[in-house]
């Protein structure tokens, strides 16, 4: 395994410790919810409680590794968005999430589970998270002119920033949930924070990147008083997911 590899898995993994010990996207039912069903298992089968209109998608991954997902939204939209949730959850916490930014954005909501995990399944490999979310956007953009968005939580914000440079345009928005790796050495314009400011860690990794935005196009932020960390920043604090949902529809206004 090559060391920048190998050093990502070991920040994942620690990401990921660090998370469930301050009660992050752990911490209630819903990050659970969808983790253990058999690859490509239905939607419904996987999320059985959401009641919602996405459908069940696949697109090829890095190495032609069948990565199965969510889609939501109108197929006319001209803005689609690819979220990476956190390692600690499935899509099926954030679908309902995605259904709420459809909605009052206008645009598709792309959702996939990380290789190892709920309906993708197979072996885990933190190494194609950025290559497999670039896919996504390829998936979304596939013989249409569409506007790509990123929202990433936690780790699923590393891996949206790692993506950024694989992507043949830059995203219209790029959305930081949570970060805990300042990957981004200069933020991409329009980019959107949010954070807690009571995590030691995230606080000092976001306010890095916020010091990172491009001239005349600061970042965005939402910095919030607590200690919930990702899925669960979004749940307990009802002005978070507006502020995504703005990110998105900056696509279309800014």
């Amino acid at each position: 395994m090559a060391a920048a590899a190998f050093a990502a898995v070991v920040l994942i993994v620690a990401a990921g410790l660090w998370i469930r010990a301050r009660g992050g996207d752990s911490a209630k039912n819903d990050a659970d919810v969808g983790r253990s069903v058999a690859p490509g298992a239905p939607l419904a089968q996987q999320c059985p409680t959401y009641s919602g209109s996405a459908e069940r998608i696949s697109f090829l991954g890095e190495g032609g590794t069948t990565i199965y997902g969510s889609l939501t939204g109108p197929k006319t939209a001209k803005t689609a968005v690819v979220i990476r949730n956190g390692a600690s959850s499935t899509i099926c916490q954030w679908l309902p999430w995605a259904d709420r930014i459809s909605a009052e954005s206008g645009a598709r909501v792309l959702l996939f589970d990380r290789r190892g995990t709920g309906g993708t399944g197979g072996a885990a490999n933190t190494g194609s998270e950025a290559a497999d979310a670039a896919a996504a956007a390829a998936y979304l953009t596939e013989g249409q002119q569409v506007r790509i968005a990123l929202v990433g939580a936690s780790l699923g914000s590393t891996a949206v920033q790692d993506t950024v440079s694989l992507l043949p345009s830059p995203p219209c928005a790029t959305v930081l949930v949570s970060p805990v790796v300042p990957a981004l050495k200069a933020l991409p314009v329009n980019t959107w924070i949010t954070w807690e400011t009571q995590g030691e860690n995230v606080n000092a990794v976001a306010t890095s990147l916020t010091q990172r935005a491009p001239a005349g196009s600061p970042a965005h932020t939402l910095p919030v008083a607590t200690r919930h960390h990702s899925g669960q920043l979004v749940r307990e604090h009802p002005e978070v997911l507006p502020f995504i949902t703005d990110a998105v529809k900056s696509c279309t206004t800014g």
